[in-house]
Order: C-alpha cells, then structure tokens, then sequence
C-alpha cells in the first residue's frame, strides 16, 4: 500500500496589495477602478504557493476587512498544518476542515489557492496537469462586459 506524501506549512507571508486599473469596469451597478486586497504566500520545504484575497468592493458579500481579519485569524491555525500531495485527497481534506469552511469565500479561495498550488509544485506539475485539467484556451471573459475589443484593449 502506497502511504500519500505530505507537506508541513512552515511561513505564511500576508501582503496586501492595490493596484489601479487602466480603465474601470462597471459590473453589477458599480464601478471598479482600483483592485485592492491580499496575497498569502504558504512556504512549505522552500517552496512557495500564493493566493489572491480580493473581493470586489459592492460585489462581494464580505469586503476587504472581513477578508483580513479572517486572513488573521486562520493564520496561526495553518502554521505547521499538514496537507496531502494528491489532488483527490487534498480536496477531500480541504473539504472536511471545519476551520477552512468557516472562511469567507475570498480567503478560503486565496488559501485553496496558494495550497493547490503547492502541491502541484511538489508534483512538478502545473496546477491544471494536477487538477486532471486539459490545456486549451477558452475564449470567455465572464467578468467583462462590452464588445471584445473594448475588453481586450
């Protein structure tokens, strides 16, 4: 029986971020011209995983300090937290922790993110090879509105 390989968090790194937008968007009755938020960065064995923490400011359902104090607040839970390597048996614990469930949705994804990420890098695998995911484009910009060439200048 093949035991599953496990990696233990050792640094995470919160930086927040803002960046203007070259041209603002409106999207559900407001107006976006500045993206705001946070990168968690996950260290594990010198390897590093990030994910964004973002939620549209009048979009979202928590806003940027709900997303920070959580960020806090679930920080020292991961210190030291071990994860599987595989896909399938990640989810499942992602899945089962009831810690990560509580999250609001921007953190748990910035989280799922940066762990993801990781574990596809001690796969030597690019997120999608790990995901099971087929490489091909997709032409879709579901949170963009107006003709393609507007969306894409």
């Amino acid at each position: 029986m093949d035991s599953v390989q496990s990696l233990t968090i050792s640094q995470i790194n919160i930086i927040p971020f803002e960046v203007p937008l070259v041209r603002a968007f409106a999207f559900a009755g407001n107006t976006v011209s500045v993206r705001s938020g946070y990168y968690v960065e996950i260290t594990v064995d010198g390897m590093m995983g990030r994910g964004e923490i973002s939620p549209l400011s009048g979009i979202s359902l928590e806003t940027l300090k709900k997303a920070h104090h959580d960020l806090q607040e679930i920080s020292p839970y991961l210190m030291n937290w071990s994860f599987p390597t595989t896909f399938d048996d990640l989810i499942k614990k992602l899945g089962k922790d009831k810690r990560l469930n509580l999250l609001c949705s921007s953190v748990r994804f910035g989280v799922e993110s940066a762990l993801i990420n990781l574990a596809a890098t001690s796969q030597k695998a690019s997120v999608e090879e790990f995901m099971g995911a087929q490489k091909r484009n997709i032409d879709s910009a579901v949170l963009l509105q107006g003709n393609y060439d507007d969306v894409m200048a």
